[in-house]
């Protein structure tokens, strides 16, 4: 966390060769794990997190010319910790949105596709141009009819250059009156 301030600092008052040590100081200290990279929280700090080191790595990194490909590991371990609609404080919310809004001026809109696909069926293809970058988002709504007992596999799959963001809700109805608690009901991986 420090160091990333520190990195921050330097960019601020334009000490690019500054801005430059911490950021390979930060890639040297990074945790790389299924395709995800954070930052820990250093031990004893009672009110930082692992989320506010990342969002300020992230932004130093960003900051030092690190390509929005090479960061998109930690906006993903970013959004994975996200619990709802917000992280877990007001501080961490605060500057995980900063990170994220400065990586996503980063991208560069360009034409791409999504793919959603239900059990193997399409359900939609949707082409994006660069115009469409900051539209309002498209929704898909999965027909129950192509649901089955048991397991179903939803694929998102983007093709093209640029990335393709989704988000889902899930819904489900029962009319048992008294549903049991089953830890393992629905996964996602």
């Amino acid at each position: 966390f420090a160091v990333a301030c520190l990195g921050l600092a330097a960019d601020r008052r334009g000490d690019s060769a500054e801005l430059v040590r911490a950021a390979q100081s930060l890639e040297r200290r990074a945790t790389h794990a299924a395709g995800l990279m954070f930052w820990h929280a250093p031990d004893g700090w009672d009110n930082w997190s692992d989320v506010a080191a990342t969002a300020m790595a992230m932004r130093t990194l960003g900051r030092a010319g690190r390509s929005t490909a090479s960061l998109e590991g930690v906006a993903r371990w970013l959004m994975l910790k996200r619990d709802g609609g917000y992280w877990r404080s007001t501080r961490d919310s605060a500057l995980t949105v900063m990170a994220l809004v400065e990586h996503l001026e980063r991208i560069q809109p360009a034409a791409c596709r999504a793919v959603v696909e239900v059990n193997g069926r399409l359900v939609a293809a949707a082409k994006f141009s660069a115009g469409d970058w900051f539209q309002a988002p498209q929704s898909i709504n999965v027909p129950v009819g192509l649901l089955r007992n048991g397991v179903n596999r939803l694929t998102v799959r983007g093709e093209g250059t640029a990335p393709v963001f989704w988000t889902a809700d899930l819904a489900y109805v029962t009319a048992q009156e008294d549903a049991p608690a089953k830890p393992s009901y629905f996964r996602i991986t």
